[in-house]
């Protein structure tokens, strides 16, 4: 089968001719909903706790560090090597190791392990998460 007949079979089946331009695409269907802030974080508490993680809502990076020195107190941690988590400070901490393939593949040690990831350690407003 030749490529002509090929795409005369294409075109044929979308209803249009040979050197007839393609139809404008419809427009996007996702709508992304306006949630103002606040909202977002107590929404994205709620969701956290309801799974039992722990939240805290830090004004400084020195607080994050701080809430993160509680509540790993007297147990080890896995922290990645997010450039925010040295910031805070939290990847320097005596209980965290920083992550490796290693650690994240070890099902023994699960129960004792705790991530942080940019996404869950982030700068206020934006909600702090452990778990």
């Amino acid at each position: 089968m030749s490529r002509d007949n090929i795409l005369h079979r294409i075109r044929t089946a979308l209803g249009r001719s040979a050197g007839q331009a393609a139809a404008d695409p419809p427009p996007a269907r996702i709508r992304i909903p306006d949630v103002d802030m606040e909202k977002r974080i107590s929404t994205m508490f709620a969701a956290i706790e309801a799974l039992a993680g722990k939240t805290h809502r830090a004004a400084t990076p020195a607080d994050a560090r701080a809430f993160v020195a509680a509540a790993i107190e007297g147990q080890s941690a896995v922290a990645s090597n997010a450039p925010y988590l040295a910031e805070c400070g939290i990847a320097t901490l005596p209980a965290c190791a920083p992550a490796s393939p290693i650690a994240k593949s070890c099902a023994p040690c699960a129960p004792r392990r705790m991530w942080a990831s940019p996404a869950r350690i982030t700068r206020s407003p934006t909600p702090a998460r452990w778990s």
